[in-house]
């Protein structure tokens, strides 16, 4: 059992009806018939999935095709990883961890909509379905904020390599700042936004999780 503290509804409901229809049917309820000789079975009518049943189906499927680890990423990839989080201008999530020696940083970012607790919520001000550009635009904002950096206004005017430095900047900046929850195993499952590598030979993933569940 997971203790799920995110779930992407949005992600779930574009890739859900994407499953193929054989792997909905096997859970479907069917009864059995037997009267005056004849026997048969009559499928049962289809209900509403629950965002969890969504989400296993989803992911049975994606691991199906392949996926893959914070080293080595695919267009999917999960893990367990000890990250720190917070919330970035009251519309975004964003969880850092490092692993390697520091040599490799990784950022999970969302809506924080999609947050299970009511703790945090966006007031209308959501990400945009977890856009590469909105989660850079939240996160040049941090940098400013913390007086980091002077970052364009819109992040997606940057290069690649600088949208890498920003993430590594802010992963680097959660794990220093002492006001925030303190580092604790977390289990995901993410889509790649950004991978690469900088100058002196450090790594930064960055992706947007489908969910993100506490690990013992």
């Amino acid at each position: 059992m997971r203790y799920y503290v995110y779930i992407s509804g949005a992600k779930l409901d574009m890739l859900a009806p994407q499953v193929p229809r054989r792997l909905w049917e096997r859970l479907e309820p069917t009864l059995s018939i037997e009267a005056a000789g004849i026997k048969g079975s009559l499928a049962g009518a289809r209900q509403p999935a629950s965002m969890e049943a969504n989400l296993n189906r989803v992911i049975s499927h994606l691991e199906k095709l392949g996926v893959g680890s914070v080293e080595e990423p695919r267009e999917y990839f999960k893990g367990v990883l000890s990250m720190k989080y917070m919330v970035v201008g009251n519309s975004m999530v964003l969880w850092g961890g490092a692993v390697a020696e520091d040599s490799l940083r990784v950022g999970l970012a969302g809506s924080s909509d999609h947050l299970q607790s009511s703790t945090y919520r966006s007031n209308g001000k959501a990400l945009t379905g977890s856009l590469t550009h909105d989660i850079l635009d939240n996160i040049g904002a941090y940098l400013e904020h913390s007086g980091v950096r002077s970052s364009p206004v819109k992040q997606r005017d940057v290069s690649a390599e600088t949208a890498l430095w920003h993430t590594w900047e802010a992963i680097k900046l959660m794990h220093e700042d002492r006001s925030l929850p303190p580092l604790r195993g977390y289990e995901f499952f993410a889509k790649r936004l950004l991978h690469g590598s900088l100058g002196g030979g450090e790594l930064v993933l960055l992706g947007t999780p489908l969910y993100v569940a506490l690990s013992d």
